[in-house]
């Protein structure tokens, strides 16, 4: 595992294996689920080139899943969303409540 720290906030990163048809299907997931969410707060492809840096065309190329993320622009768009990286990264990622909904849920309960 690898341990990037981004903006003071920590994610940990699990590495990927040479092996393309895995690595393929995790860049296909991440892909999926980057559209999914933009298109769940409304958010085009041209507000990810802006946010990533990049022209239209590249975001697009990284949302079709023609060229991958890397991992620099995968947390560049975790802080973006507000989403931890893992959500975007990791397969098993089981989202938490946060310390805030926690208590909201002790209090109603």
């Amino acid at each position: 595992m690898i341990e990037l720290t981004v903006s003071d906030k920590s994610f940990i990163v699990v590495c990927m294996t040479n092996h393309s048809s895995e690595a393929a299907a995790v860049s296909n997931r991440v892909a999926g689920d980057l559209r999914a969410e933009l298109g769940r707060r409304k958010l085009s492809r041209a507000d990810l080139a802006r946010v990533l840096g990049v022209t239209p065309q590249t975001a697009a190329s990284r949302l079709d899943n023609e060229t991958d993320f890397n991992i620099r622009e995968l947390a560049v768009v975790s802080e973006w969303l507000d989403i931890p990286l893992a959500q975007l990264t990791d397969p098993t990622y089981r989202p938490t409540a946060s310390p805030r909904a926690r208590r909201s849920l002790g209090r109603a309960a």
